[in-house]
């Protein structure tokens, strides 16, 4: 049942590799981005937010997108 689950439950023969999820080619910045900055920005979202209680990780998330495409757009202007 498991290795359906990493094949989609696509029909494959067995001697097809399987490609996880997770394995998708992804864009890979340069820059690290600091979670000390994220945090800052995820607590200033939050408050634009009107401080709702639960689900921090909606503004971390937006916070961690917001740097790091203004860092992408740096690096592709420089």
């Amino acid at each position: 049942m498991a290795s359906r689950a990493l094949r989609g439950g696509s029909k494959q023969s067995k001697d097809e590799p399987t490609t996880p999820a997770t394995a998708t080619p992804q864009t890979v910045s340069t820059h690290r981005l600091n979670p000390e900055e994220i945090a800052a920005r995820s607590y200033e979202l939050w408050q634009e937010r009107g401080y709702p209680i639960g689900s921090p990780e909606i503004d971390w998330f937006r916070a961690e997108g917001e740097l790091r495409n203004r860092y992408s757009r740096t690096q592709k202007s420089a």
